[in-house]
């Protein structure tokens, strides 16, 4: 759930209203984790810039130290 949350985060912060749908997407997959299929094809449709900023600012954050 952590890493749902701190995705949205740097979607949110990276991609601004370009990122809305997924950002909404991560949001019910906390709770759902059924909304995960639509929210990695929302990620994948993101414009290649904005993936590639989401994704390397989450594997940043999240690797091992």
């Amino acid at each position: 759930m952590a890493r749902l949350r701190s995705l949205r985060a740097i979607v949110r912060l990276t991609t601004g209203p370009r990122g809305d749908r997924l950002a909404d997407l991560l949001h019910h997959a906390e709770q759902d984790a059924a909304a995960l299929v639509p929210a990695l094809a929302a990620l994948n449709h993101l414009a290649a810039l904005d993936r590639r900023a989401v994704l390397t600012s989450f594997a940043r954050l999240h690797r091992s130290a």
